[in-house]
This record gives C-alpha cells, sequence and structure tokens, in this order.
C-alpha cells in the first residue's frame, strides 16, 4: 500500500513592471521656468521696440497703452506650451485690439506664431487644429481691416510666409512626435512579449521539476512499503 501523493506547490512567478510601464503623469498646469524666462525676453523687448519706435505714417505713437499691449502679448508666451489654444485665442484678440486702437503690430505678432506653431504640433484632435488655423485666419483678416496702413504687398508676404512655417512646423513636428510614440509603443510591446516568453519557460521548467520530483517521491514511497512487508 502507497502512502498518500505528495505534490509540490511552487510560488508563481510574476514579472516586476518595467518603469517604462507605469502611468503617464499628468500634465504640467504651469509654465516651465525656460517659457516664463521667454515670454520675459520678450515682453521686454516688445516694450523696448515701442519706446524707441516713433511714429510711422498714421500709427499712433508710443503710450501707456502700447506698452501695455506689448507687455501683455508678451505674457501670454508663457503658456504657449501648457496653454496653446487658450494663450492663442489671448495673442490674437491683442493683436486685433493693438491694430484697432491704431498702434502698429510690430513684435505683438509673434506670440500667435509661436502658439499656432504649439497648438498643431501638439493637439491630436483635427478639430483643435482646425479652430487654432480659422482663428489666426480670422486675426489676419481682423487686422488687415484695422490696421491704419495702405495696402503692402510685402507685409502680406511676410504674414504669409510666418503662417505657412507656422503650419508646416507644427504638422511636421507632431508627425515626428507619434511617429516616435508608435515606436516606442512597439519596443514595449516586444519587451512585454519577451518576458512573457520568459516567464512561461520558467513555469513549464518548474512545472517538469515538480512532476519528477512527485514521481521520485511516490517511488521511493512504493519501494519503502514494499521493503516493510518483506521484513
Amino acid at each position: 500500500m502507497t502512502g498518500p501523493s505528495r505534490r509540490v506547490i511552487l510560488p508563481s512567478v510574476t514579472s516586476a513592471a518595467s518603469p517604462d510601464q507605469q502611468p503617464p503623469t499628468d500634465p504640467a498646469r504651469w509654465p516651465a521656468p525656460v517659457d516664463v524666462a521667454l515670454a520675459a525676453v520678450l515682453a521686454a523687448s516688445a516694450v523696448a521696440l515701442v519706446v524707441v519706435s516713433s511714429p510711422a505714417g498714421v500709427h499712433r505713437g508710443p503710450d501707456a497703452a502700447a506698452v501695455a499691449f506689448a507687455l501683455a502679448s508678451g505674457v501670454t508666451l508663457a503658456w504657449w506650451r501648457v496653454r496653446p489654444l487658450p494663450a492663442l485665442m489671448v495673442a490674437c484678440a491683442l493683436v486685433v485690439a493693438n491694430s484697432s486702437a491704431g498702434y502698429a503690430v510690430g513684435a505683438i505678432q509673434y506670440p500667435v506664431w509661436l502658439a499656432l506653431y504649439s497648438v498643431l504640433a501638439s493637439s491630436t484632435e483635427l478639430r483643435r487644429r482646425a479652430v487654432a488655423i480659422v482663428l489666426v485666419t480670422a486675426t489676419v483678416i481682423g487686422y488687415g481691416l484695422a490696421d491704419r496702413r495702405a495696402f503692402n504687398l510685402d507685409v502680406v508676404i511676410g504674414i504669409t510666409i510666418l503662417f505657412a512655417l507656422a503650419v508646416l512646423g507644427g504638422e511636421i513636428t507632431r508627425t515626428r512626435r507619434l511617429l516616435a510614440e508608435a515606436d516606442r509603443a512597439q519596443l514595449l510591446l516586444a519587451a512585454a512579449q519577451e518576458s512573457a516568453l520568459r516567464d512561461h519557460a520558467v513555469l513549464q521548467e518548474r512545472a517538469r521539476l515538480a512532476s519528477v520530483l512527485e514521481a521520485t517521491t511516490d517511488f521511493v514511497e512504493q519501494h519503502v512499503d514494499v521493503e516493510i512487508a518483506v521484513a
């Protein structure tokens, strides 16, 4: 007669989660120091340009309102990466208000192009990108209607070039970012599959060893029972 069968219970194998597989952190809610510094430099440059400039033709000369427009426009640049669409809205409104007040656009226009680039580069939603393009188009039209200067082909060409650079740069950056994310996802998937195969191989080997150990234990128990019976 044989004794009760002994089964070896082996601990399960669990793979540690890779640091790359941890959930992403929330996006930044406040501007980075580099963006704050960039906004400060642009605001100071815009204000300095307004102060040292002289009235050009039909445009109003520098005063407190012109300085306020330049300062506010520079400040919006601090949010061009963390809140690009709201920053674009504010920058566009400042351009139109500045032109409606009779001031030259000067450096106030640059936050518009940077914010437009940021929206197109960071947003995967077609609606947001379309809103940004329509908003800037409306701003350009509003600037053209509000500006007191006569039609100038050089200004139109400059605006067109800046518009095209912002759009193309944003689209290229977004496409490259998506391709990089896809490559990263493939690498993570391959690593996860390799880890799963290793774990499966370890479990198979442990199951084989457990089966051999159980068979050996049964054989020894049977041999001991026989020796006891003969004795």
